[in-house]
């Protein structure tokens, strides 16, 4: 009876110890951070709340080769962590997603118990920048997985702040928000079973982009050349491309072809030469081989001229499609120069001019042009639309070669010229011709004057028909006819 009392006492000590033993507070981790310097290049940092009463930490971590996927005391031969944090000098986070556990232990007290594991601690490891200079894009991709982590994706801009730019639950990002001349840094974070995973840091230096600036590249002058127009353009030359290709189309929203190619190099100004009368633009294609701006549509500026005497009715098109605002130019060129270039104010595209009313006497030929500007003075000058005086030779229809020095000749002819000074033919035939039909006197010098004989014998009084064609020094062509009465007073 005593034994079996003494048992009873000793059973009841020992389950009242137990109950008196408390179990110590589950670890909360706060961060996981990837480290990489010169000293540590594969270092991983695990911080977590401090546990009261604990007399040591150990860390549990999962070996991917154990398939028995249960955690082991780490490191091997040294468990023994007295404060709240833990460098692993040996992390494979940059190969794969590495996992632990933190355990808060006793070893001293007999009133406490291990604590139970802490949630799932993952690593997170963002690997080195891809570029893709084609696409102009940063591509990111780390490890770091488990089922249904959700990761967010920060970054800064010239050492600026770190902003959230996303947040993603793969495994990889692509950021095509890109400018030049600016550097990047970047950042993985999860937060997962009230885990706060943070990965290392990467940085890229963006020099150029391969996309021009869409406001450096447009069309910004047409102007007529030897072979049609000339069609100028800007580009941004801070971007090295491969070509930039013209394409023209007869209608603004209809199928545009390619009409020629230029290459890259490094100039501000392109010129396509041997434009004709249709929409215009310019593609750029990159050193990948891709097009990647299109620039501004716009066409030639098409002036016709109609003359009717000294009445000239000009016509014209718009070079821009739908400008916010656009304003004309009439251009009058003679002798090389420009006489006139004023606004005009109507907006029919049309106007009449009197050439009798321009410049002096000396002016046989009239150039005109219309300048086209648009809201962004983009100018475009339209083709040369050439128009002359009427140039007539007024030859008298009557003569007396009676030798009275008044009225004795035909010509010379320099004087009978109307309109405007010709100061020179390049080109002159003159015939007098009787009622039969012959030839009584002819000659193809302007100067030569007809005294009213045929080889020196003086005709009959009577009307003589003649022919007279001419070319003046500036290309007019000139045909008249008439009679000429043949009197002796």
């Amino acid at each position: 009876m005593k034994y079996i009392l003494l048992i009873l006492i000793s059973f009841t000590t020992i389950q009242s110890t137990w109950a008196q033993k408390v179990r110590l507070s589950t670890p909360k981790v706060d961060s996981v951070i990837v480290i990489e310097t010169p000293e540590c290049p594969h270092c991983l940092k695990i911080v977590w709340d401090s546990i009261p009463n604990a007399d040591y930490y150990e860390i549990l971590k999962y070996d991917p080769n154990n398939n028995n996927n249960l955690p082991e005391p780490y490191p091997e031969g040294d468990p023994y962590i007295y404060e709240p944090f833990f460098i692993d000098r040996t992390s494979n986070a940059s190969l794969y997603a590495e996992k632990y556990h933190v355990v808060a232990r006793s070893k001293s007290s007999q009133n406490f118990i291990d604590s139970p594991w802490s949630d799932t601690v993952i690593t997170l490891y963002l690997n080195p920048i891809e570029y893709d200079s084609c696409n102009t894009s940063i591509n990111l991709s780390w490890t770091g997985k488990n089922n249904n982590s959700r990761f967010k994706i920060y970054r800064n801009t010239n050492n600026s702040d770190f902003i959230l730019i996303d947040s993603t639950n793969a495994t990889k990002y692509t950021d095509n928000k890109l400018e030049a001349n600016s550097t990047y840094s970047y950042k993985i974070t999860l937060t997962d079973n009230n885990t706060f995973s943070n990965s290392n840091t990467r940085e890229k230096q963006i020099t150029s982009l391969l996309i021009p600036n869409p406001n450096k590249q447009f069309i910004y002058k047409i102007h007529p050349s030897a072979n049609g127009f000339a069609i100028y353009a800007n580009t941004d030359s801070s971007i090295q491309v491969s070509s930039y290709t013209l394409y023209a189309s007869s209608n603004i929203n209809g199928n545009y072809t390619q009409v020629s190619t230029l290459p890259y190099t490094g100039s501000e100004n392109i010129i396509f030469n041997n434009a004709t009368t249709s929409w215009y633009k310019f593609l750029t294609k990159n050193i990948c081989g891709v097009y990647v701006d299109t620039s501004n549509t716009i066409r030639p500026v098409t002036l016709t001229a109609i003359q009717n005497g000294n009445n000239v009715a000009l016509e014209w098109n718009s070079a821009f499609h739908n400008p916010e605002y656009e304003e004309f130019y009439l251009i009058i060129i003679s002798d090389n120069q420009i006489i006139l270039e004023e606004k005009i104010e109507n907006s029919e595209n049309k106007t009449n001019i009197d050439i009798s009313t321009l410049g002096g006497s000396t002016n046989e030929s009239y150039v005109f042009q219309i300048k086209n500007i648009n809201e962004k003075s983009y100018q475009v000058l339209s083709n040369y639309a050439q128009v002359y005086k009427t140039v007539f030779l007024n030859i008298p229809n009557a003569f007396t070669p009676n030798s009275d020095h008044l009225n004795d000749r035909i010509g010379p002819f320099q004087k009978y010229i109307t309109n405007t000074d010709v100061t020179k033919f390049s080109s002159f035939h003159f015939r007098v011709i009787d009622k039969y039909g012959g030839v009584v006197y002819k000659t193809n010098n302007p100067d030569n004057s007809w005294d009213g004989t045929k080889q020196g014998i003086q005709l009959h009084e009577g009307p003589y028909f003649y022919n007279l064609d001419f070319t003046t020094g500036e290309g007019q062509k000139i045909e008249q006819t008439g009679f000429i009465e043949l009197i002796y007073p």
